[in-house]
């Protein structure tokens, strides 16, 4: 049996964001003279944009679907079965259902820790396009409708969370948009001024070897 991730536990999130502007001002300084110089800017600025944005996941819970196994699990630390403590595990049979939920997104956001967050994350597997919940009950008898529930609960912990990470993000476009527009004016503005000191200069201008 696989061990199931906590999410929403592993990077700071808020950090993330306060660097963006930073790393979109390290992107403009790589940019040619002739994506500086184009006559309309507006698509570089998009671009730049949108590849610094974080692209939260949204799930698609009306098209989760779900089968079950069985595993090995390890009992002998679970005191309602004391009879089996000794000092190596006790395994035994269990059934493990399966909820994939697909997502549109950054998978890495579901490992991003949100500014507001608990010390009890929602355990998922993260795969690509989708996030697989694990449900595990070793009873004979088994209830369809508490099941449910448990995974409810559990996506619900998630979509919690994707919620938080939504709202760390609140006016990051607009400061991303702000930051590329005056580092790109800014650059332009001193590869007008170079330029203009070469032509002064009087000497015959050298074309540009491709």
């Amino acid at each position: 049996m696989r061990d199931r991730e906590p999410l929403f536990y592993k990077f700071d999130f808020p950090a993330n964001v306060r660097h963006a502007p930073e790393k979109l001002t390290a992107a403009v300084e790589k940019l040619s003279d002739k994506e500086l110089m184009a006559d309309n800017l507006d698509p570089l600025i998009d671009q730049l944009v949108r590849s610094h944005m974080f692209e939260i996941p949204v799930l698609s819970p009306d098209k989760v679907e779900t089968d079950e196994g069985e595993v090995q699990i390890d009992v002998s630390h679970d005191p309602r079965r004391a009879m089996f403590r000794h000092d190596g595990p006790v395994h035994i049979k269990a059934t493990e259902y399966r909820f994939y939920v697909p997502f549109k997104g950054q998978r890495d956001a579901f490992f991003a820790k949100p500014s507001t967050w608990n010390m009890d994350p929602p355990y998922a597997d993260v795969e690509v396009g989708e996030i697989v919940i694990r449900v595990i009950k070793h009873e004979e008898r088994q209830d369809a409708a508490a099941i449910r529930k448990e995974f409810e609960q559990v996506l619900a912990k998630i979509e919690t969370n994707l919620e938080r990470l939504r709202g760390d993000t609140n006016g990051l476009e607009d400061r991303l948009r702000q930051t590329a527009k005056a580092r790109i004016e800014q650059r332009r503005d001193k590869r007008k001024k170079d330029v203009s000191v070469v032509d002064q200069m009087g000497f015959p201008k050298r074309e540009r070897r491709p």
